[in-house]
């Protein structure tokens, strides 16, 4: 009963090939103490918004700002210890999104340090964190405050690009009786041997507030800004606005709900995904 385990994947068709990509494929131990180990491969502690399972989320999607910063899947060992007020985790991994990458891949690192602190600074129920919505039959309100940090090396082993990238986070969740609002800024530094170092940061701001026990409306602004020694000339401070509506069939689960949003961006995006679409190297991991 104190072991546990996750496999999880996706399939995807792109101009008639359909491939997999695994997502989860850990196992947990879990100790009397409080204390728990987990190995293979996983979410790192890093950013809260991608902590949250996809169904979980408040919005369809996620922020952009988070996707810029986002840890994605990696292959390591995290040790967690958990306490009625309070969350500690630490983790060594191969680096931000190596998710189904061979040890000889380009996108390894030398080695990906990570840790991560919660605290129920209000309330007395930290699981009900592990949505970003809040129920109208709440019993009381709730406040979470979390910290992360991860720092990775490369150069040193064969095939890793010889780059040093720290990623940090801070985040504030409160929750009440049918409403949520939660906040978090992102910044990461990015040294390349040879090259120039540059700073990016992002910031989101989200709430959601329920009309009825099964109609819960949102808004979400989110942005993220460039380092102007790097990507001058361009835009280097990107504004993205989202507004939408949930409908949960069954009150009170996310077995099954439906999602009405729409999203604006406020500025020429071409730094983030370039011409064809595609994430630049302005993401927190230089590899990815």
């Amino acid at each position: 009963k104190d072991l546990e385990y996750k496999i999880q994947g996706s399939w995807s068709d792109t101009s008639g090939d359909s491939s997999f990509g695994l997502e989860d494929a850990w196992f947990r131990y879990n100790y009397e103490n409080g204390f728990s180990m987990t190995m293979g491969q996983f979410k790192l502690p890093l950013i809260r918004e991608v902590l949250v399972d996809n169904e979980f989320q408040l919005a369809a999607d996620r922020s952009v700002a988070s996707a810029v910063f986002s840890q994605g899947y990696s292959q390591g060992i995290q040790g967690t210890y958990t306490d009625e007020m309070w969350r500690a985790s630490v983790a060594v991994s191969d680096g931000l999104n190596t998710g189904g990458t061979d040890f000889n891949s380009g996108s390894e690192t030398d080695v990906g340090l990570t840790g991560r602190v919660d605290v129920l600074a209000m309330g007395n129920n930290m699981d009900r964190f592990n949505d970003e919505t809040s129920w109208k039959s709440a019993a009381d309100n709730a406040l979470l405050i979390g910290a992360a940090v991860h720092w990775e090396t490369g150069g040193e082993t064969g095939f890793t690009a010889d780059v040093d990238t720290l990623v940090y986070t801070i985040d504030v969740s409160f929750e009440g009786q049918g409403w949520n609002v939660m906040g978090a800024f992102y910044g990461s530094h990015i040294d390349p041997a040879g090259g120039t170092d540059f700073d990016n940061f992002g910031g989101v701001l989200q709430g959601g507030i329920f009309f009825t026990d099964q109609v819960e409306a949102f808004a979400r602004w989110d942005a993220v800004f460039l380092d102007d020694s790097v990507f001058g000339g361009q835009d280097e401070d990107i504004h993205f606005a989202t507004v939408g509506v949930n409908y949960y069939v069954s009150p009170e689960s996310h077995a099954v709900k439906f999602t009405a949003q729409a999203g604006y961006c406020f500025n020429d995006s071409t730094p983030l995904f370039g011409g064809g679409g595609k994430s630049s190297s302005v993401r927190s991991s230089p590899y990815a």
